[in-house]
């Protein structure tokens, strides 16, 4: 579960430089693993949750910033859809979030704990 944690939150920091957001990676390991064996350490969750907090501030502050013109843009970055703008790549990165989010709520459920739960925070 760590595993798909940790790629979540390096794909958001990859969806927040792709919108545009200037960030350094926290956990340069991360970045460079290509495999669960890659990774010789995993962050703690506290300090985890601590960073996604940091890049979702700064990509929902670049996100609102972007204009029309920038999204209808061709995307730098190429990605299995036919939409080959800045909002097609950003709609493809936010599917495949949500996708390993799935994953992480079943395998909660096969562990005994509770799926996730849509709560609104304060």
């Amino acid at each position: 579960m760590i595993f798909i944690a940790v790629h979540l939150f390096d794909a958001r920091i990859f969806m927040a430089q792709t919108a545009g957001t200037v960030l350094s990676h926290p956990y340069p390991e991360v970045a460079a693993a290509q495999r669960v064996q890659d990774i010789p350490a995993y962050p703690s969750l506290g300090d985890l949750i601590v960073q996604w907090n940091h890049v979702s501030t700064a990509l929902a502050g670049c996100l609102k910033l972007l204009s029309d013109e920038q999204l209808q843009a061709p995307s730098s970055r190429r990605f299995p859809v036919k939409d080959k703008s800045l909002l097609g790549a950003l709609s493809f990165l936010i599917q495949h979030e949500s996708y390993h989010v799935g994953q992480l709520s079943l395998l909660r459920r096969i562990n005994g704990l509770s799926a996730m739960r849509y709560t609104e925070s304060a």
